[in-house]
């Protein structure tokens, strides 16, 4: 990952990191097109993108991803280019974790919030998605429900997934 820049592609002041993954670095960003808006902004490794036939799949798949909209699945808002590397631009969500949020809530929360993720990825798949990485770590509570985040390995649903 290159060192981190203080603006990003003129637009995303970086306020600070947010956490690293296998495919690429996640900064919360003020974004100066929506009125100074925290976003999360994730920088996909190079080997991520791949080829230029891998880069245009991340293209196809981050217009899919950019058209959906459910309470429990973090908004995805652009994507871009900057210093060669690919980035996207999704809604930050500025809470725990699901086994964060149960340990700090109560087992009692857990039945709630398992609604939420199931209305989620009942609407993933009812458009053709899978997540392709779901895990407690991806799965972030906002008030009373779950958001679906890093979408970026969802791919599209074959009838082995079920």
């Amino acid at each position: 990952m290159p060192e981190t820049p203080e603006l990003i592609d003129d637009r995303y002041a970086v306020l600070h990191p947010l956490g690293e993954g296998s495919s690429g670095q996640v900064l919360l960003v003020s974004d100066g097109q929506r009125g100074g808006a925290r976003v999360a902004l994730k920088w996909l490794k190079r080997e991520a993108a791949g080829s230029e036939s891998d880069r245009a799949a991340l293209i196809r798949e981050f217009r899919l991803l950019a058209r959906l909209s459910h309470p429990a699945v973090a908004r995805v808002h652009d994507l871009g280019t900057w210093n060669e590397q690919l980035y996207f631009t999704l809604e930050h969500v500025d809470g725990p974790d699901l086994v964060e949020a149960v340990r700090l809530r109560g087992i009692d929360a857990l039945p709630r919030l398992l609604v939420s993720l199931g209305r989620g990825l009942a609407y993933l798949h009812a458009r053709g998605l899978a997540h392709g990485d779901l895990k407690p770590s991806n799965l972030l509570v906002s008030g009373d429900g779950v958001k679906i985040v890093d979408l970026g390995l969802a791919r599209a649903r074959t009838d082995h997934d079920g």
